[in-house]
């Protein structure tokens, strides 16, 4: 193995280094808000509400290193939080603040002012961060990024965005995330184009079954747009009888007017002499013929 030598600048940049991954891993630690005063504590708004002093409510908070989530502390530790400017309402969720007052434990009211702003433009402040180590022939090489002005925010998770206007993800499962209905911000939301689980609860369809709907067929309604219910019905005229609903119970099926399942032979359906419909005798029929047979006969012998 090659040895590698060290500068002084080498051993530097390895002790920036670990003291940088130090103070991140350690950095959030539970405040004592009744002792350290302006400490950096994360600060989880509960609601926009605004007390007469202009603060509002909120809840100590820290993050997790094992969820990578913001957590509460435990037991729940209430402050008051207002905004630097006091004509601000600060939205729900997650943000820095500086404490300059005690916890609802104490019984003092003493508000917490913000004093880290999000996502701000212009400025001078920087941050370096180390992106890479890596280790060469000649030593260490440590790349590094500076953040700055509007760049000096960086999101850790999804509620920590300033347009994100859920807390938390409790009581949101299984939602997802919409456009608020001021379209100013992200919010969940229930998944509307399949929470129907009935024909009825379908937008374009009836919204009730209804007993007198009983047997009926679902069709399109003259609009083009949506379903309605619609009778299913066969009507009879002249020398058909019957007819009904074919689901219902009470169909009666088609038949001829005066109709019998055994009408014996040389029958025709018609009418008779008194114009009643039904079947007749053929016999009729053939003496006619015959008749006019033999008056045909006799002409032909004059």
């Amino acid at each position: 193995m090659e040895n590698v030598s060290f500068t002084f600048e080498d051993a530097q940049r390895i002790s920036n280094t670990v003291l940088a991954q130090e103070r991140s891993k350690y950095a959030v630690k539970p405040v004592d808000l009744t002792s350290q005063a302006d400490e950096l504590v994360i600060i989880n708004v509960t609601a926009t509400t605004k007390y007469a002093d202009g603060t509002q409510d909120g809840n100590l908070s820290f993050w997790n290193e094992i969820t990578h989530l913001y957590a509460a502390y435990d037991p729940v530790q209430t402050v008051r939080v207002r905004a630097a400017n006091t004509a601000d309402t600060l939205p729900t969720g997650y943000v820095f603040a500086r404490f300059q007052g005690v916890t609802s434990r104490s019984g003092v009211v003493g508000p917490l002012y913000i004093a880290v702003t999000v996502r701000t433009s212009g400025g001078s402040a920087s941050i370096t961060v180390v992106t890479d180590v890596v280790c060469t022939p000649t030593g260490l090489e440590v790349t590094s990024a500076t953040l700055s002005g509007a760049d000096s925010f960086v999101a850790n998770d999804f509620l920590s965005l300033t347009d994100v206007v859920a807390g938390t993800y409790l009581g949101n499962a299984n939602r997802v995330v919409k456009v608020n209905s001021t379209a100013t911000g992200l919010t969940f939301g229930a998944i509307t184009d399949s929470t129907a689980a009935t024909f009825i609860g379908l937008a374009d369809a009836p919204s009730v079954y209804g007993v007198g709907n009983a047997y009926k067929i679902v069709g399109i309604a003259s609009t083009g747009a949506s379903l309605e219910f619609y009778n299913n019905i066969v009507t009879s005229r002249y020398s058909i009888t019957g007819g009904g609903n074919p689901a219902g119970p009470s169909y009666t099926s088609l038949n001829l007017v005066n109709d019998t399942a055994t009408p014996g032979g040389n029958k025709y359906y018609g009418t008779g002499s008194g114009g009643v419909r039904g079947w007749q005798s053929i016999q009729a029929i053939l003496d006619a013929i015959a008749d006019l047979t033999e008056r045909v006969t006799e002409l032909e012998a004059l």
